[in-house]
């Protein structure tokens, strides 16, 4: 096995890859300055507090070694938490999709989403559509559903409505369709 790069682009790769990815960032900062930092101290103990003598070299490096195994953990951690976090989602949504947002909604061609549970809700893929012109998130909806004033519609249905949104329910207690008040 060889450790040697040829091309001298992996190292820029994988810097790149940990700098987008905010858990290894933030690893890897922690990890450097902690190792620097522990460096710095035992230099100051052992060369009499002279700030002069203090090898930057060495500082260069423990910060080096210190942020590889934090980099490492904080990859593999934020892709686990993901993992976790997308629990109960059908599936994800990647976060440039556009969205619309109140006053400035954007036309989304009917049938673009397919219905969905998120969380314990299931929505039709009419009402994401809707929400997604609209930038209407999953919480504003059931925090709608929970605070709104409750009225029967057509065929079973249930409307939920606040002075910004009104939501309809199916019998099947799915989501319908949101409408902006």
């Amino acid at each position: 096995m060889s450790f040697v790069d040829p091309t001298g682009k992996a190292v820029p790769v994988l810097i790149a890859a940990c700098a987008a990815n905010p858990a290894c960032a933030a690893a890897v900062g922690t990890g450097a300055l902690t190792s620097a930092l522990f460096d710095f101290g035992s230099q100051l103990l052992n060369n009499g507090g002279n700030l002069q003598c203090v090898d930057k070299g060495s500082l260069a490096l423990s910060a080096g070694i210190g942020a590889i195994p934090l980099g490492v953990v904080g990859a593999i951690g934020s892709k686990l938490l993901g993992k976790f976090a997308a629990k109960g989602v059908d599936k994800v949504v990647d976060a440039a999709t556009p969205i619309g947002r109140r006053g400035s909604p954007i036309d989304v061609r009917r049938g673009t989403n397919s219905p969905a549970k998120i969380g314990d809700r299931d929505f039709t893929g009419h009402a994401l559509d809707q929400m997604q012109g609209r930038g209407i998130t999953p919480t504003v909806v059931n925090d709608t559903i929970k605070r709104g004033v409750e009225s029967s519609g057509r065929e079973g249905s249930r409307i939920f409505k606040t002075d910004q949104l009104k939501v309809i329910l199916n019998p099947s207690g799915s989501v319908k369709t949101v409408v902006t008040q």
